[in-house]
Parts: C-alpha cells; sequence; structure tokens
C-alpha cells in the first residue's frame, strides 16, 4: 500500500472512530460524547442523533465558530511536549533495570 492510501485509510479509520463515539443533541446542535448521559451544553437526557451527517455537520459548526480549534487538534505535538514524554520514558526504563529498590 502506497503511503498516500496508508495516510487516507488511517484518516478515514480516525474519522469512523470519531462519530461512532460522537453524538449530537437534538435540540441544541452540540457534539457531544456518546458516553455523556445528558448534553454538556443544555443538558438534555432524551435520545441524540446518532447520524454521521449530522455530527459532521455539528463539527464543522464548531470549527467555523471556533477555527482555533482546528489547528489545536490538527497540530503536531510541539517538541518540547515531545522531549518530555521522552525523558518520562527515559526514566521509567531507568526505574525497570533494577536500579532503584522499589522493595521498601
Amino acid at each position: 500500500m502506497k503511503l498516500g492510501a496508508r495516510i487516507h485509510h488511517k484518516a478515514e479509520a480516525g474519522r469512523r472512530y470519531a462519530l461512532e463515539n460522537l453524538k449530537r443533541c437534538p435540540l441544541c446542535g452540540t457534539v457531544n460524547s456518546a458516553s455523556n448521559s445528558e448534553c454538556m451544553t443544555c443538558r438534555w437526557h432524551g435520545d441524540f442523533d446518532h447520524e454521521p451527517e449530522s455530527i459532521q455537520t455539528g463539527l464543522a459548526e464548531l470549527l467555523e465558530k471556533c477555527p482555533d480549534l482546528a489547528e489545536a487538534v490538527l497540530a503536531p505535538p510541539s517538541r518540547r511536549r515531545r522531549r518530555g514524554i521522552v525523558g518520562w520514558i527515559g526514566m521509567v526504563k531507568w526505574l525497570v533495570r533494577g536500579r532503584l529498590d522499589l522493595k521498601v
């Protein structure tokens, strides 16, 4: 599979996963997590809209109102954060190698 096709496939899989884990409030139109028992905006607690087209519309409306959100979600992690994660993993490896006695 070519790189472009793999990227498209991963993006499509991520899109399906997101749509399966989201729902839209029929009262106010807010996109919510599927695990929420009530709408985080208006507290609606009846049946939610699970149609992919409706969820996509709700997400598009949200991104129109807040375009910085798309940049924050799509931006790669900062170098500082990546270094922090790598450092944390290194510390865990160091602890696991037995250099620290955890049997106190």
